[in-house]
């Protein structure tokens, strides 16, 4: 199965850390991801989208730019379409967060399920209607926000 994330060609950045970000990294690992690498992973996108205006503000880079050419690039990939058992769990947990919230964003999203937002983002792409069929909730994909246009 391929989750948004994973179908983008990866960087590998090598970097140094003191002995107490080593701790700190080491200590979430288990909760922000499985390996140190994914840690610091989880620690960036965060920073970057928690920081967005000022990146753009400050550093004068078009983040939408950015992202809408891997977004463009990721509807190229080839995925796996069909629904799945695994998708069809994840869908069917929508309606508890989602029932008396007009929206949320997908990183909480992300850490309240477990799950990689590249899977959720796949499943707006690929399966919106069956979101709809299953949850009974009509819910949309904006800017990493769901949106529960249902309330």
């Amino acid at each position: 199965m391929n989750s948004g994330e994973e179908t983008l060609r990866n960087k590998r950045i090598t970097v140094n850390v003191n002995d107490y970000c080593f701790e700190v990294i080491d200590k979430l690992q288990g909760h922000c991801g499985n390996s140190s690498s994914s840690v610091v992973y989880y620690m960036i996108r965060n920073w970057i989208i928690d920081n967005s205006k000022k990146i753009v503000d400050s550093f004068k880079i078009n983040l939408a730019n950015i992202k809408s050419k891997y977004i463009t690039n990721l509807r190229e990939v080839t995925t796996e379409k069909d629904l799945d058992e695994y998708k069809k769990n994840i869908i069917k947990k929508l309606p508890q967060l989602l029932r008396k919230v007009s929206s949320i964003n997908v990183i909480k999203f992300e850490e309240h399920l477990g799950i990689n937002a590249g899977i959720i983002e796949e499943l707006f792409l690929y399966h919106s209607e069956d979101i709809e069929d299953i949850t009974g909730l009509d819910l949309i994909l904006k800017d990493e926000i769901i949106i529960n246009k249902s309330i």
